[in-house]
């Protein structure tokens, strides 16, 4: 997987922010966003459950 995507697992820098790989999600895809594009408790709770595995 690392040869097609070389730079997928590589840190990017956002203005002063660097992030150690390109992988993300938005919780505007999960509908984890309300109606003016703010985080809701529900999406915390579904990536702190993600996170635990």
């Amino acid at each position: 997987m690392h040869s097609l995507f070389p730079k997928l697992f590589s840190p990017i820098k956002l203005g002063s922010l660097e992030i150690k790989n390109r992988i993300g999600g938005s919780c505007t895809t999960t509908g984890g966003a309300d109606i003016n594009g703010y985080i809701t408790e529900e999406c915390l709770y579904s990536y702190a459950a993600r996170c635990e595995g």
